[in-house]
């Protein structure tokens, strides 16, 4: 059910907009901008010169008014856009200005308190509109997410039909795609000092660089020793992640615990 306007304030927003505007071009332009609907404000008859702009006016109003099922937002956005307009100084240059102007003046600080309740109004409606676009980025993101989830699985699943050189390169694509995601700083595969990196991404402020296997056997021992090395050579607040498709041999954690690497 529409919540109408109170009708209090019907006959103070004629009276401003009846008086603010002298010049009846300028006033039709106002209400098109104010109500956001042309064709609404047009359909009244502003060539008439027989037709006073009041008339004109309270003819609109009375329509919004009267037909709230369809035009409370409009009414509504007039009433606000009415109690803010500039200060209508342009009246005191017409002949008996200073008059007309004191009308107006008086005109629009009898409107603008009524306004109070529609003001806080439009500010609870524009909150929840910024909420619900707010949920509905996050949901657009989720489902963006999971399907850049789901792609990187079926190329995962798509890979593992590869021969075991092409299938750890993918391998090394896939996990730096996943990293930037999750919107991790991923650096793609690089060498440095003659060494190949399979990638590196940054995490709470500590970098990680990245090896990645996808050999046919575990991986041994000596294989993590050299990568412990490749870490140990960057700087100190540098960590390493090794990822084996194929698992380690059993002696790997017994090795990195005697040796004490503290990289990993």
């Amino acid at each position: 059910m529409v919540q109408h306007v109170n009708p209090a304030i019907i006959n103070p927003l004629i009276h401003v907009l009846s008086t603010a505007y002298w010049y009846r071009d300028d006033l039709r332009d106002f209400l098109v901008a104010a109500t956001g609907d042309r064709s609404l404000v047009f359909r009244y008859p502003w060539q008439d010169k027989t037709m006073a702009k009041r008339d004109l006016v309270r003819a609109l109003v009375h329509d919004l008014n009267e037909n709230q099922h369809k035009f409370r937002d409009v009414l509504v956005r007039l009433i606000l856009t009415a109690a803010d307009m500039p200060d209508p100084v342009a009246l005191k240059r017409l002949e008996d200005g200073a008059k007309k102007y004191q009308i107006a003046r008086e005109a629009i600080d009898v409107l603008r308190p009524l306004v109070d309740p529609y003001r806080k109004e439009q500010e609870e409606v524009t909150e929840f509109q910024r909420r619900l676009q707010t949920t509905r980025d996050i949901d657009a993101f989720r489902q963006h997410t999971n399907q850049m989830i789901d792609d990187l699985r079926a190329k995962f699943i798509e890979s593992e039909r590869m021969p075991a050189q092409a299938r750890g390169y993918a391998l090394e694509s896939i996990l730096n795609e996943l990293f930037e995601v999750f919107n991790l700083e991923a650096r793609r595969p690089f060498a440095v000092y003659g060494e190949q990196i399979d990638g590196a991404f940054t995490l709470a402020g500590t970098d990680y660089i990245v090896e990645a296997k996808w050999k046919a056997k575990p991986i041994a021992g000596s294989d993590v020793t050299e990568f412990a090395g490749k870490v140990t050579r960057r700087l100190d607040n540098t960590l390493g992640l090794f990822v084996s498709m194929s698992g380690f041999q059993a002696s790997v954690p017994d090795l990195v615990a005697r040796t004490g690497i503290p990289c990993f």
